[in-house]
């Protein structure tokens, strides 16, 4: 996008007047919700929990946390976020996942990011909330990646100018690697920032899985994406812990 196109914006990040908007999809996500949802709520954004469908409970815990929007919707994924989009008022959308916690001072940072240069959106960096070796081996790769190739992945808390989102019709309806596709369209629309404050993720899934195990998969899905095949085909390979 051309430097005039997002100006305006930029003026009111610089201004502090910017307002964010946090998207949570879920999935049978009770016990993170209570968790997580208080502290967004305390940061003075606007929270909005799309559920897909659960059974435990999770638009219950919801619900029970005052000031937090519940939207009762349907996977997949990205048909959750953009239905939790469609909801959002704040100038600045941010998707979150219902296991991840975002740096202390998030809205700040995002703020800060927003007000540098022309930039469209961007996402923060990744630690896992396990402290062993494969864990941290797994951060700093996925990290290195990110910086290399400018394409975060939606467990980074991707967050995005709410007109800009608007004007590119939200995540495209796939069942996954909507993350990846959303962000190499947003990049034609302006800088992506890459902040190096982490966000903190479950390590349920390396868990469950083996940290090789699903490194590898990973990578073969996004791999075969970039090389603009279609990745559906390995849908059965999908995380046993994907949720929402």
């Amino acid at each position: 996008m051309p430097p005039s196109a997002l100006s305006c914006a930029t003026d009111e990040a610089a201004a502090g007047l910017i307002s964010l908007s946090v998207v949570v999809p879920v999935l049978d996500e009770a016990r993170e919700l209570s968790a997580l949802l208080p502290d967004l709520v305390a940061a003075g954004a606007q929270v909005v929990v799309v559920d897909g469908g659960s059974r435990d409970g999770s638009v219950a815990a919801a619900r029970a946390v005052a000031g937090v929007e519940v939207v009762e919707g349907r996977p997949p994924r990205s048909r959750q976020m953009n239905q939790g989009a469609a909801r959002a008022h704040g100038d600045v959308l941010m998707f979150l996942h219902a296991d991840a916690r975002p740096p202390a001072d998030f809205p700040g940072l995002i703020h800060e990011a927003l007000a540098r240069g022309h930039v469209a959106g961007g996402a923060f960096a990744l630690a896992l909330d396990e402290d062993c070796l494969p864990a941290r081996l797994v951060a700093a790769g996925a990290n290195l990646r990110t910086r290399l190739t400018g394409h975060p992945y939606g467990d980074q808390g991707i967050f995005v100018r709410r007109h800009l989102f608007t004007a590119m019709g939200g995540y495209a309806d796939l069942p996954f690697l909507e993350d990846l596709e959303f962000v190499m369209r947003l990049r034609k629309k302006g800088l992506v920032r890459l902040l190096p404050q982490a966000v903190r993720v479950s390590a349920r899934r390396w868990r469950a899985q083996g940290y090789l195990r699903t490194t590898w998969r990973n990578a073969v899905l996004a791999t075969w994406f970039y090389l603009g095949l279609d990745a559906s085909r390995f849908s059965h390979w999908r995380d046993p812990c994907h949720r929402g």
